[in-house]
């Protein structure tokens, strides 16, 4: 997979991170 096509992968993977470590308890410990 080239590094452009794992970008857009990558940025989703980031934001649901941060959204599911925001929008749960145990998530908001964890960070």
């Amino acid at each position: 997979m080239s590094f452009r096509a794992f970008l857009p992968v990558a940025a989703l993977t980031v934001v649901a991170g941060l959204w599911i470590g925001t929008s749960t308890p145990a998530g908001a410990q964890y960070c």
